[in-house]
């Protein structure tokens, strides 16, 4: 499996003594103001009646220190509770983390078209990373190299023939919307770089793109997902095994709550399927939700959109406006969402294109 990497955090896990320090010193700091009130109150006393409230002082300060100070900080650091990342207004609606991006439901059918046409043109469009990988995916499908299977015996025995129908599809359309090729090619070549059951998603994906009716919403969704499941590789592949395995587990189990797709699951044999103690339901999406941060989202999809072919998140963002009545919701969009190049989306813009799917308030 293979994600675009981000500069995400990850809190609720034990990572340095550094930040178990940063918190008890946060929590110590007013406790520490209390003793010092009370040194400068009872240390006066003279005699034996200074000791003996001192004394009794003291045993009810320890018992405050049990209540306030490591309570607290052993509940804030095992759920991470406490976040290096703060994120003011909007935050993400929890309510939806269980949306994901929907099943592709529209048929495809054997058009006959030579695979070479991927090849050719993924050098016209003049994309260069991951091109051997690339090349060598499609020349695997075309001529169904049997060592593959062998070597990867999880892959479902339809996988050549399945393959072959979806990038059969995905040059019909792309025929007819040139415009889409370099984003389509890009996503199967970083696809093309992991392993085949990445591929099988990976084109799926981009024909459910290609063919839906509001894929800009969708393609937010993809987006959103992914990063979920980079969030998730951060604190199970060391444990639960290799990425793919790894996730297939969390999708397996909590799939649903978090909104990962599970079609996949049927296309690895390996992964495990029983509960770990380590990484039971409750603590993944304890975890998960403690570091899945609204401005993280915001800035990771900001860089994809402003990346990719913005048309649809254009007019995602005018019918919205329009909606709400804006006379002239082009020239709207234009200068309250975009910078003055008119072309890079601002973060408002994003902000709005979450409010109108419901993913944040």
């Amino acid at each position: 499996m293979s994600h675009s990497k981000t500069s995400l955090h990850l809190d609720g896990v034990p990572q340095s003594s550094d930040r178990a320090h940063r918190i008890t010193w946060a929590l110590k700091a007013p406790f520490n103001f209390c003793i010092r009130t009370a040194i400068s109150i009872i240390y006066p006393l003279q005699g034996s009646i200074g000791q003996k409230v001192w004394e009794v002082v003291k045993k009810i300060l320890k018992a405050i220190a049990v209540i306030v100070l490591f309570i607290p900080a052993s509940l804030l650091y095992g759920l991470g509770a406490i976040s290096s990342h703060v994120s003011d207004t909007p935050r993400i609606d929890t309510s939806m983390l269980h949306v994901a991006p929907p099943s592709l439901e529209a048929p495809v059918k054997n058009l006959g078209y030579d695979l070479a046409t991927l090849q050719q043109w993924f050098v016209q469009e003049g994309l260069s990373q991951y091109q051997t990988e690339f090349n060598s995916m499609v020349t695997n499908i075309k001529e169904r190299n049997q060592a593959l299977i062998e070597a990867h015996k999880h892959l479902p025995p339809t996988f050549y023939d399945d393959m072959t129908l979806y990038l059969e599809n995905i040059i019909d359309i792309l025929q007819q919307h040139p415009q889409r090729k370099k984003d389509v090619l890009k996503a199967l070549a970083e696809a093309a770089n992991a392993c085949p059951p990445t591929w099988y998603e990976a084109a799926k994906k981009q024909l459910q793109l290609l063919v839906s009716p509001n894929v800009g919403e969708v393609q937010l969704l993809h987006w959103i997902q992914d990063m979920k499941e980079e969030l998730i590789l951060l604190f199970a592949q060391n444990t639960l095994g290799s990425e793919w395995h790894a996730l297939n587990y969390v999708r397996h189990h909590v799939g649903v709550e978090l909104g990962l797709s599970r079609e996949g699951l049927n296309n690895d044999q390996y992964f495990q399927r029983e509960e770990d103690s380590r990484f039971t339901k409750g603590f993944i999406i304890n975890v998960f939700k403690a570091n899945f941060h609204t401005d993280n989202l915001i800035t990771v999809l900001q860089m994809k959109i402003n990346e990719t072919y913005q048309v649809y998140f254009y007019d995602m963002l005018k019918d919205a406006i329009a909606a709400r009545g804006v006379k002239d919701a082009a020239s709207y969009v234009a200068e309250n969402f975009y910078e003055n190049d008119y072309v890079t989306m601002k973060r408002n813009g994003v902000i709005m294109l979450l409010k109108i799917i419901g993913y944040v308030t």
